[in-house]
């Protein structure tokens, strides 16, 4: 019983965090995005517009992938919480 109790706190920790993840990611990209747009706005032509436009969608792209490795790393951890006692393996399951 005490395995599943720290198991759980371990578990509740990793939710935790990838909720702060989650939350962090998200604020990031509503400023980014609002810069993007008030910067587009004052583009004089559309090569301008385009360039930014690319430069923009590379960036997310590569923030998005960054992120799911990130919140990859967290439900792996998660699984592992959910799954291992301190000093026994794979116990949690089988108490």
């Amino acid at each position: 019983m005490d395995a599943m109790m720290r198991a759980n706190e371990a578990s509740s920790q990793a939710y935790q965090e990838w909720q702060r993840e989650l939350v962090r990611f998200i604020t990031s990209r509503i400023q980014i995005d609002s810069r993007h747009i008030q910067q587009l706005v004052t583009c004089q032509n559309w090569a301008d517009a385009a360039r930014l436009h690319q430069d923009w969608a590379l960036s997310a792209a590569q923030e998005f992938a960054k992120q799911a490795n990130t919140l990859f790393q967290i439900a792996s951890k998660i699984g592992t919480d959910l799954t291992t006692t301190p000093g026994r393996p794979n116990s949690a399951a089988a108490d």
